[in-house]
């Protein structure tokens, strides 16, 4: 994503427009499951034509609504992942 962005900016791309294509550069469903709502903005620092520019993307990675569908898998995962200590509570039983 950074480098399409630097690319985009060096072709002389507006602002907008290398914001919107970044978004588009990864879908949320190519990330493991819970990065996509763990990076919110992504950064970077282009060089356009008519100088440097600090190109700020919020939510980079977009995720394609489904019928029905939810986030709960998510953080489910998102649970397991910060509470490692949670397994000793059952006695070693999940």
């Amino acid at each position: 994503m950074c480098d399409e962005i630097c690319e985009l900016a060096w072709d002389g791309v507006a602002l907008a427009t290398v914001i919107e294509r970044a978004r588009t550069v990864i879908p949320a469903a190519a990330l493991l499951p819970g990065v996509a709502s763990l990076v919110t903005v992504i950064e970077v620092e282009a060089l356009f034509p008519w100088g440097s520019t600090l190109v700020h993307v919020d939510a980079p990675f977009r995720r394609r609504s489904k019928p029905g569908g939810g986030t709960a898998g998510c953080f489910a995962w998102h649970r397991r992942l910060f509470q490692p200590w949670s397994w000793r509570r059952s006695g070693g039983r999940r």
